[in-house]
């Protein structure tokens, strides 16, 4: 299933509640893996590290898989690859390019997605009316 935050920007509250939305789905569903997908490493700095925290920020950066519980959670960027294999893909603040990719990715059990402007929400409302707001 897709699902997706009604708010866009830098907003940690919505963020964190995506991220949630995620993990607890990849435990429910029994994969126990989520995948951060992102355009690059500078872009764990501000919302993301704010609610991960500098310690998971940085194990991240540099090892791009982390715990969270029984949970394991990969990092993707459009240059770095991870061996995520089968779960939750959650795309906070990337680009329709991104998106479509992450959308079409064979590895999706669910998608969660924070935007980040106000007109991104607004086209993926319109290509994907099917996605359950969180």
């Amino acid at each position: 299933m897709q699902f997706h935050t009604p708010t866009h920007g830098p907003n940690d509250v919505a963020f964190k509640r995506a991220l949630l939305h995620a993990i607890n789905l990849a435990q429910s569903s029994g994969t126990n893996e989520v995948l951060i997908l992102i355009h690059g490493l500078n872009q764990l700095d501000g919302v993301i590290s704010a609610v991960l925290g500098q310690a998971i920020t940085k194990i991240l950066k540099k090892k791009h898989v982390a715990k969270a519980g029984n949970v394991t959670v990969y990092l993707e960027t459009e240059r770095i690859k991870s061996q995520f294999r089968n779960g939750v893909i959650f795309s906070p603040h990337i680009s329709s390019t991104l998106l479509a990719i992450a959308l079409n990715d064979t590895r999706a059990t669910d998608f969660v997605y924070v935007p980040w402007t106000n007109q991104e929400l607004t086209d993926y409302l319109q290509n994907n009316p099917h996605s359950t707001a969180i």
